[in-house]
């Protein structure tokens, strides 16, 4: 079975939040993982990689000089940050520390292994997950991608 340009995307992007460790030079050192059900196991820095929707570009006469299809691909990144009732540390700070790194990994390599035009940061969004006692930031991404005309499997 073939796989789709938007999956080699999505593997190298989760590829890249694993490589958030302190050892590299970030911050923190994360959990990454792909959103497989809801109710992933929330636990302090923990970073869930989920892809949200596609539109397409409004680039027409790409398609027509390239053969190409040009695609925005959003992804949504959710930071948690769970503190301990010791802390004293702000859970602004935690959160903007998960935020900086996430944001920080992800434009090392904005063409995502040549799999993508370019990456862009869009926003982020503080949440609050009541029932697993968390907070979170949410950093939406969008990958800017071409695929052939007639094939979503071939760039």
């Amino acid at each position: 079975m073939a796989t789709p340009i938007v999956e080699y995307i999505a593997a190298n992007l989760l590829t890249t939040l694993s490589g958030i460790t302190v050892a590299n030079g970030y911050d923190n050192t994360v959990t990454a993982e792909r959103l497989v059900r809801l109710g992933n196991r929330v636990r302090d820095k923990l970073v869930v990689l989920e892809q949200g929707d596609t539109r397409r570009s409004e680039d027409v006469g790409e398609r027509d000089q390239y053969q190409a299809i040009g695609w925005f691909q959003t992804f949504y990144v959710t930071c948690y940050a769970i503190e301990s009732e010791s802390s004293s540390t702000a859970i602004e700070t935690r959160l903007n520390s998960l935020r900086s790194d996430v944001e920080k990994a992800v434009m090392v390599d904005p063409h995502r292994g040549n799999y993508a035009v370019d990456t862009f940061l869009v926003s982020a969004t503080r949440v609050t997950d009541a029932e697993a006692a968390a907070e979170a930031v949410v950093v939406e991404i969008e990958v800017y991608y071409r695929v052939l005309h007639t094939s979503p499997y071939t760039q």
